[in-house]
């Protein structure tokens, strides 16, 4: 009995050394970072606003580069691709609803009302099409939804290590909705996700300022996570099997050491069968964050895409 009464006392103990290294760190970054004044602008897309990085000008009607983050992430995942961009280009970046510097916007968060809130920002800013739409990850499924809602706006699509419908689609499973629920509402007050979160592989690519902003802001948005994903593995997405755009399908480089990475090179090919204009580009590396780990390749997709206009 004596040793469960300790046992009790050390887990009460970690627990509460927990509480307060999440409170104390949540609070400094809020000091840190939700502060400061945001980088970009903040535009209303109707009872709600969203916040833009727009860079770079556009000349000879030239389409304006958007660039689309996958879930749990915001505009600071285009940080190492959008100054690459910048020169030649105009270029947006933008946090969903929620995320970021973003207000939070009206549920369910279907990719539907994600397409309209990215075509009214673009709109209220001013930023005419023809747009070319750059997603990475679930990023990748948004901007399709975007292209079959707005296919007169889109003048062509970079998948950057996109997911496929089908892999989302199998992952229609309340259990997986409750794992993101218990880790924001049980694990994350804990001091747990912060933990594991500073060890992210994603950070391992940033200097150990932009490091903290990144991992504050992924903590931050823990939250905005769960009702963007509730629709997509409740009810899956439905998404058009053709693209009537030039398309650049631009994958990490292919791993046949595990049966996961080779299904996942699959359904890398499978993308290119969206457009029968379409080019399939291959990073050099098969670190799965891109956007970190390989800017310049996007930069090059971009480019490549821009060329079969």
């Amino acid at each position: 009995m004596t040793w469960l009464i300790i046992l009790a006392i050390l887990i009460a103990g970690v627990a509460i050394a927990g509480v307060v290294y999440e409170a104390t760190s949540a609070a400094r970054d809020r000091a840190t970072y939700k502060k400061q004044t945001p980088p970009g602008q903040l535009i209303d897309v109707g009872g709600h606003k969203l916040h833009a990085v727009i860079t770079g000008e556009r000349t000879d009607n030239e389409p304006a580069v958007i660039l689309e983050s996958t879930v749990g992430a915001n505009a600071l995942d285009w940080q190492k691709v959008q100054p690459l961009l910048t020169e030649n280009n105009l270029v947006v970046s933008y946090d969903r609803a929620g995320y970021g510097f973003s207000e939070a916007g009206p549920e369910p968060r279907t990719p539907e009302r994600l397409a309209q809130e990215l075509h009214t920002l673009l709109k209220n800013a001013d930023i005419a099409p023809p747009y070319i739409l750059a997603g990475h990850r679930y990023g990748g499924l948004f901007v399709r939804k975007f292209a079959e809602l707005y296919p007169d706006d889109v003048a062509g699509v970079l998948l950057v290590d996109s997911s496929h419908p089908q892999a989302v689609n199998e992952l229609n499973d309340p259990s997986e909705i409750r794992r993101l629920e218990n880790n924001v509402r049980i694990f994350q007050p804990l001091g747990l996700v912060r933990f594991v979160t500073r060890r992210n592989y994603r950070a391992q690519f940033l200097m150990e300022d932009e490091r903290a902003e990144y991992v504050a802001f992924m903590m931050f948005d823990n939250k905005a996570m769960i009702p963007e994903v509730r629709p997509i593995f409740e009810d899956g997405i439905h998404l058009s099997d053709k693209l009537d755009k030039p398309l650049v399908v631009l994958s990490r480089e292919e791993d046949d050491i595990l049966a996961r990475e080779r299904e996942w090179a699959e359904k890398q090919r499978d993308l290119l069968t969206l457009s029968d204009n379409a080019e399939h580009l291959h990073a050099e590396s098969s670190n799965s964050w891109m956007v970190f780990a390989e800017p310049e390749a996007i930069a090059k997709g971009v480019q490549q895409l821009k060329g079969m206009l």
